[in-house]
């Protein structure tokens, strides 16, 4: 769970299973609240969220490439190498 490969991988298994469980719950539901949902009114909302989590990641990375640069220069290679595993 420390690596980030594994924790890409978990996101992108339960997208695929939140996507099959909103298949299935689609043909459930009546008529009246599948129409209720405009693609353009969604579109425009995955958007928003896709240009704040751009930002949010590009403020992550900048701060994670900084700390190992920092640190690899100016520690040991054992507190280096805690601090890339620390999870928080």
């Amino acid at each position: 769970m420390r690596k980030l490969w594994t924790r890409v991988l978990i996101v992108g298994l339960l997208s695929l299973v939140a996507l099959g469980i909103a298949t299935l719950i689609e043909s459930i539901l009546p008529e009246g609240v599948n129409g209720r949902l405009q693609g353009a009114a969604v579109d425009r909302l995955l958007q928003i969220i896709a240009n704040a989590m751009l930002a949010v990641t590009t403020f992550s990375l900048t701060v994670m490439v900084t700390v190992h640069r920092n640190t690899s220069s100016q520690f040991t290679p054992r507190a280096h190498l805690l601090i890339m595993e620390d999870s928080a």
